[in-house]
């Protein structure tokens, strides 16, 4: 019989975990080796999509918030509604692992708790925590420092991950590393090698939520730099809060006829073969999917030398990683509430964690400069991008290195046979 895993996600939201994790449980290698029930602890019933994705690949759903949902508006409102919600998820939660009796229980992207760990290996689970950028949102506490060291297994999906559990949360037991893959749609079939455009505009690319911490009111402004020597357009793939204040940077800068908003994008392969170079000025960045997605479709990438992003480029043969050195208080100009940056994040150059940093416009427009100078250094830093991207980063790798952990997790649980040389 297959090993039973217990997935516990939040499935009421769209992201990047999200993607991941339905990618990851029905991926050929995962769903052979593992029988897989999943758990959404998000604040709201699962999306339609996710449940949608989950079923075809054989999960069990199991969607205990929603009822949860529905006894707190029976509840009624009230300023503690949200700590009783968290209580009926989290109970909802142990009754789950006490009912299904998992040989693992996968937290993605959730703090452990001592308590949920506590119970769940009475219960006779090992308990595997998957962190994709958590160790950046909340505040350290000694709680969840010690459920990290009572969990059987920690995974991360960038060094930078790692080194923040390290530095920030003062983890000390053993974190592997499952470097993030890209996702199959992100990918056109048919890549080659490109060229610089001959007598056209230098298409920018940049793809991501329009908030503060995307910093992409420094790729606008890089764009103004750039306008008086190279001819150069900004398309941006997203949406968000800043939209208008960029839209306002943009015409207060006088390149607006340069800077084209797209909004959502269905077809984010199509959005890479229609530009040049890419550009993720972000301020935070567990690991920059973006990047490599972007790569994996023949366009290099001009990053942010500041957490994840380093380790999705090749530096100097995909792309370049630009170390950020401008004040928060000086990019307040190029953003619409620099209160909404997070408080710390990790220099990978220097390993240390502290106070973010933008990139400087100018220092991206010479970035820029540099590879539209050389159209024969660019072609070469294409075809190694596609390359890079689909060997370094694919999923066939990403799931075998995550089923690697989960089975020697596995061996150390009693009363389990399992033999994955055989699936």
């Amino acid at each position: 019989m297959k090993p039973h895993i217990l997935h516990l996600v939040d499935l009421s939201l769209v992201g990047g975990i999200q993607a991941s994790f339905v990618n990851t449980i029905a991926h050929p290698r995962f769903a052979e080796r593992y029988r897989a029930s999943v758990q959404n602890v998000g604040a709201g019933p699962v999306l339609d999509s996710w449940a949608g994705r989950v079923g075809a690949c054989g999960g069990t759903l199991l969607d205990g918030n929603r009822r949860v949902a529905q006894q707190g508006r029976r509840g009624g409102a009230g300023r503690f509604r949200p700590l009783a919600d968290r209580v009926r998820r989290g109970l909802q939660t142990v009754l789950t692992v006490a009912r299904l009796r998992p040989h693992v229980v996968l937290l993605w992207s959730i703090r452990p708790r001592p308590g949920f760990v506590r119970i769940a290996r009475a219960l006779g689970a090992r308990v595997v925590v998957w962190d994709r950028g958590v160790s950046w949102l909340r505040s350290p506490s000694p709680s969840v420092t010690r459920g990290f060291a009572m969990a059987d297994a920690i995974l991360c999906n960038s060094h930078a991950a790692r080194r923040m559990l390290q530095l920030r949360w003062k983890v000390e037991s053993r974190i592997d590393i499952c470097l993030n893959a890209v996702r199959p749609d992100a990918l056109a079939h048919d890549v080659t090698p490109r060229d610089l455009p001959d007598g056209q505009p230098i298409r920018l690319g940049f793809v991501g939520r329009l908030i503060p911490l995307k910093g992409a009111g420094i790729a606008v402004a890089a764009v103004a730099r750039l306008a008086s020597d190279l001819n150069v357009e900004l398309h941006i793939a997203g949406t968000g809060s800043e939209e208008q204040f960029l839209r306002a940077l943009a015409q207060r800068l006088g390149v607006d006829s340069r800077v084209v908003f797209h909004g959502l994008v269905s077809d984010v392969a199509a959005f890479y073969r229609d530009i040049d170079l890419f550009v993720c000025p972000s301020l935070r960045e567990p690991f920059g999917l973006v990047s490599v997605e972007a790569q994996g479709n023949g366009v290099p990438a001009l990053v942010s030398g500041v957490d994840g992003l380093p380790e999705t480029i090749s530096a100097g043969r995909t792309g370049m990683a630009i170390e950020p050195r401008m004040p928060l208080s000086r990019y307040a100009e190029f953003t619409a509430n620099v209160a909404d940056v997070p408080p710390l994040v990790y220099f990978p150059r220097r390993d240390e964690v502290g106070s973010p940093l933008a990139l400087d416009p100018q220092d991206l427009a010479s970035a820029i400069r540099a590879v539209a100078a050389d159209p024969a250094a660019y072609r070469a830093m294409s075809a190694a991008a596609i390359n890079h991207a689909r060997t370094a980063f694919g999923f066939d790798h990403h799931v075998a290195c995550a089923t690697a952990v989960l089975d020697r997790v596995l061996a150390t649980r009693p009363g389990i046979t399992h033999n994955p040389s055989h699936v």
